[in-house]
């Protein structure tokens, strides 16, 4: 008996240390199985980092690839209008074209206190120009200026005279980085006729990508006093040709500007390598430089032609009236010469009868 209870011991105590050997090894191979999935989990979260800033090196914010994301996501946020506010137009549409510049840099352009405007005037020989602050109206609810500007009239039959021009402005549309409405009229004094009407005048600027802007001016002709069905036909020629001459000398000008900023854009990426003139402020946009003497070389070959121009449409009207009044002249004579004849032969009748 003794015999077999220390077998029995010694049996249980092998099974025991068989069973604890067992359990160790389960013991580690769990732990080996969970250091192993923890390293490829932490492989895995460092190669997921890795791939998410991948993008973020490459997309600098000051590289080209960095530009043409934030530009494309612009583009895609930025819904642009392709017409203008306007729910009509004026009857006469004197030019319709677009820009490679911003809305807000072409209202500046247009309606602003810089060189480029000041350059334009003196090339269309304006001269004691004034121009107020836009203000607000607080009935229309509307900025408003008005400027006031003189122009020399030569005529070889009436003489030399000038011209008063008073020209309000109103802003009826002014979303920045959008569109500009800009409602025009223009009075003129001096000259004869020139007081029975004005020009009314309707700028339209529509941003219409990141890059490109659209102008379209419209006209019309107003009469504020009776005039003859001779005269208005005349006025109205006279009025939209003479606006058309100054707003082609613009749309010249506009083309050199945006030109030449395309080149500083391009030699800022350093594709090419030009001078070009260094932007001023918002105010004064274009700067003096190879652009400004650019533009004077154009005014000396251009001004001639505008002068001639004006000319001849400003004495178009009076030789009209000349050639009426001689017409009329020579009707009278020639019915003077027949009652002189019918004179003569009831003469020559009543002798003949005694």
């Amino acid at each position: 008996m003794a015999g077999l209870s220390i077998k029995r011991r010694i049996k249980t105590k092998h099974v025991t240390s068989v069973s604890d050997d067992e359990t160790h090894a389960l013991i580690d191979e769990e732990l080996h199985r969970l250091c192993k999935s923890s390293k490829s989990k932490s492989k895995k979260d460092k190669k997921k980092s890795d791939k998410l800033s991948l993008p973020t090196q490459s997309l600098n914010p000051d590289s080209e690839a960095g530009r043409s994301t934030r530009e494309s996501s612009i583009e895609r946020t930025i819904i642009y209008r392709t017409e203008c506010p306007c729910s009509t137009h004026y009857d006469k549409q004197l030019i319709v074209r677009s820009y490679d510049i911003t809305v807000n840099e072409l209202f500046d352009l247009l309606f602003g206190n810089n060189e480029f405007v000041q350059a334009h005037r003196k090339a269309q020989n304006l001269f004691d120009d004034t121009a107020t602050d836009w203000t607000m109206n607080e009935e229309t609810k509307c900025r408003e200026r008005t400027l006031n500007y003189k122009v020399p009239y030569d005529s070889t039959l009436v003489g030399k005279a000038t011209i008063s021009t008073t020209e309000k402005q109103t802003l009826t549309h002014d979303v920045a980085g959008s569109h500009y409405v800009v409602d025009a009229e223009v009075f003129n004094d001096g000259v004869k006729y020139s007081d029975t009407f004005s020009l009314c005048m309707r700028y339209c600027l529509l941003q219409t990508s990141t890059k490109t802007t659209s102008l379209r001016v419209t006209a019309l002709v107003r009469f504020n006093k009776s005039a003859t069905s001779i005269l208005k036909p005349l006025i109205e020629r006279n009025a939209y040709s003479s606006s058309l001459e100054g707003l082609k000398s613009l749309n010249h000008r506009l083309n050199l500007h945006t030109n030449f900023s395309m080149n500083k854009r391009n030699s800022d990426q350093g594709e090419v390598s030009v001078n070009v003139p260094i932007g001023m402020n918002s105010h004064d946009t274009l700067a003096n430089g190879p652009l400004q003497q650019k533009l004077s070389d154009e005014n000396k070959k251009t001004e001639p032609h505008q002068t001639s121009t004006s000319l001849y449409h400003s004495n178009a009207l009076i030789y009209i009236f000349i050639i009426i009044i001689a017409f009329i002249l020579c009707i009278n004579l020639y019915l003077y010469i027949k009652l002189k004849q019918m004179d003569k032969i009831v003469d020559k009748l009543a002798r003949s009868m005694k």
